[in-house]
């Protein structure tokens, strides 16, 4: 029942975003955009979206409250606009659009079809409908990140203060939402545990939503089905791995993360392997359907 619940629920947010995407494909063209900086940023979502997808890059999406222009401008002026912040800005698709735009209607709607607010969709449930940054992966069609949400970063979350922590979401290795927000609460934690600056990894990264899928099924914290998972990394990458495991809770995405990394952090034998350096590693958290989250790291040396 509680695989059935999470399975649901990332299906659900899936075809939330689908149903954009496919709005945003059918609308036509729009050049407006907004210079901050020396980069420009699309004012249109359908016309970035397109660029992203047949450029196979990220989306990166400012939601600006235009009720609150002294925040907006305050991250324009003091973050985007910064020069040592160019150079990676310049790896996405930007787009700046206000929390109130609505997504495309699709060539086929209904006359009596009502247009949707982008942040109303499910997709971006963890924006909590407030202004702040998104980024949709379209790199590869092929993979399991394609369309998707992979970060959403609130404004009242807090996290986006400065300069250091919008480029460390921004150079957050490939992963799924829940993957990419464990890393970034470590990255930016005040000690940088040692592990999370090595390469992020796809196998261990799916291996770690394997394990807290496990965890979530069981109802508890462990290392459940530890041989065979050690023996399938081990073989893919021809050395032992290490794993540390976790539980956590809160309103939120970030509370959530914060919340294990906390534990971990409690934890002498667990802190001990996550500063320990690491050429690869991987993170994810699953949600149980009772609220509570568990997490899971697994290293690699």
């Amino acid at each position: 029942m509680l695989k059935r619940f999470v399975t649901w629920t990332g299906c659900i947010a899936w075809c939330a975003l689908a149903v954009v995407t496919a709005h945003a494909e059918d609308a036509k063209p729009v050049e407006n955009t907004r210079q901050v900086g020396d980069l420009s940023w699309h004012t249109d979502y359908a016309t970035a979206y397109r660029q992203a997808r047949d450029e196979h890059k990220q989306l990166l999406l400012f939601f600006r409250d235009e009720k609150d222009l002294l925040t907006a401008g305050q991250l324009e002026q003091n973050v985007l606009a910064k020069p040592e912040l160019k150079a990676t800005l310049s790896k996405f698709v930007r787009a700046m659009i206000p929390t109130t735009a609505m997504a495309p209607l699709a060539k086929d709607a209904k006359p009596e079809d009502k247009p949707v607010r982008v942040l109303d969709y499910t997709a971006f449930a963890h924006m909590h409908k407030q202004a702040g940054l998104a980024i949709v992966d379209l790199v590869n069609a092929k993979d399991h990140l394609y369309g998707n949400v992979v970060s959403a970063h609130p404004f009242s979350s807090n996290t986006l203060t400065n300069v250091a922590s919008v480029k460390i979401m921004l150079e957050l290795p490939r992963g799924t939402i829940t993957q990419r927000v464990l890393t970034y609460v470590l990255r930016v934690h005040p000690e940088q545990p040692a592990s999370v600056w090595g390469q992020g990894d796809h196998v261990l990264f799916e291996q770690c939503r394997v394990a807290s899928q496990l965890m979530v099924n069981y109802g508890s914290v462990g290392h459940h089905d530890w041989g065979n998972r050690s023996a399938l990394v081990g073989n893919h990458f021809g050395n032992s791995p290490m794993e540390v495991a976790s539980i956590g809770g809160g309103a939120t995405l970030f509370e959530a993360a914060q919340s294990a990394v906390n534990v971990w952090r409690g934890s002498g034998v667990h802190w001990g392997m996550m500063i320990t350096p690491n050429r690869f590693f991987g993170y994810d958290m699953v949600q149980s359907a009772n609220g509570t989250w568990f997490a899971n790291g697994l290293f690699v040396q």
